[in-house]
């Protein structure tokens, strides 16, 4: 019995930082020598701009963290541009 497959309906991107992806790489063995386990990669679908962050945990407090240093990261690069 064949399935019909669902229509696939593209999400609207309008600006930078409207929708990004975020995902886990890990655990990682050996850790660092920071005591790094995961990475942390974060990409903005409008800029096509991805980051990478080494992280101890993958707890929320972390990742809070990170999204905010990407963000002044990135803030940083467009004056640059300008």
């Amino acid at each position: 019995m064949e399935r019909d497959s669902p229509e696939l309906h593209p999400v609207p991107i309008k600006s930078p930082w409207f929708h990004i992806g975020m995902d886990f790489i890990g655990p990682i063995s050996p850790i660092s020598e920071k005591g790094n386990r995961y990475i942390l990669t974060i990409s903005d679908y409008f800029t096509k701009y991805a980051w990478a962050k080494a992280l101890p945990t993958k707890e929320a407090v972390g990742v809070v963290n990170a999204m905010r240093e990407v963000r002044l990261s990135a803030l940083y690069v467009s004056i640059l541009m300008l």
